[in-house]
């Protein structure tokens, strides 16, 4: 249930403010704080749900999108170094990666697949989530015969995710 709690909280800022944006760790090299698939929920009044690593990182990104600099478009990468040199591009930390990151604004128009994200993952119903560069997110179910899709040449996928069934322990 866990996983499916960003995702309530997505559906309930959109029902309030229209949208919301989530921030999603994508590629991590070296060492940074944060762990490829990590997401962070952003409110448009500044409340947020999970974490992308914490630090200046999490700050920069929050700060971003709460100052409305991702308006052009409605999905983002952003590449992020954390290095251990002291200079004016650094992040001046002692780790020592890289990570990219994605922003998706999420609005009343994708609440019916936010909905149905929570459905799958509550419901352990293996699908593939794609976040597309339109910004736009689709759902296929993974028990269902996959047609693969063509997509518009300017039409790209910025990132996926498997929701399958985790494993489960019960300490009898």
């Amino acid at each position: 249930m866990k996983r499916a709690s960003i995702w309530s909280f997505i559906e309930k800022e959109i029902r309030k403010n229209g949208k919301v944006y989530i921030i999603i760790i994508t590629e991590t090299t070296g060492y940074a704080p944060g762990k490829t698939g990590a997401k962070m929920a952003v409110s448009l009044s500044g409340k947020t749900f999970g974490t992308i690593g914490g630090g200046k990182a999490e700050f920069d990104l929050k700060n971003l999108v709460l100052a409305s600099n991702v308006k052009e478009k409605r999905a983002h990468i952003i590449e992020y170094k954390f290095d251990n040199e002291y200079n004016s591009l650094s992040e001046k930390t002692i780790c020592g990666g890289k990570q990219k990151f994605i922003i998706f604004e999420i609005t009343n128009s994708q609440l019916k697949i936010i909905q149905n994200v929570k459905l799958h993952i509550s419901n352990h119903i293996p699908a593939i989530m794609n976040f597309l560069s339109s910004g736009e997110i689709e759902l296929m179910e993974l028990n269902k015969s996959i047609v693969p899709k063509k997509y518009p040449p300017n039409e790209n996928i910025f990132y996926h995710e498997i929701i399958c069934n985790e494993p489960l322990v019960h300490i009898i």
